[in-house]
């Protein structure tokens, strides 16, 4: 069997099999957006990425106007230095 399983079988001509071979029926998609609807739940909302971005740049806003805000109470220096000028001579 081990002789036999060396042997190889006399090649076929490449113009019939492409004459015997059957169109192949389309594979279908195992993605969820492959014609099928997606449920409202699937989709939760905004990608994480999106959410941490807007989340810093809200807290490095905040902390630059609280730094400036300090900084015009407590020193007369900053954006916010002549607002308090004023009330602090009292």
């Amino acid at each position: 069997s081990f002789l036999m399983a060396a042997r190889r079988r006399p090649a076929k001509k490449k113009v019939e099999k492409r004459a015997k071979k059957a169109p192949r029926p389309k594979r279908q998609s195992s993605r969820p957006d492959s014609g099928v609807p997606v449920d409202a739940a699937a989709k939760l909302g905004m990608p994480l990425e999106s959410v941490l971005l807007l989340m810093t740049a809200l807290f490095l806003l905040a902390a630059i106007l609280l730094i400036q805000y300090e900084k015009g109470l407590h020193y007369g220096e900053g954006m916010f230095a002549n607002k308090y000028d004023a009330s602090s001579e009292g």
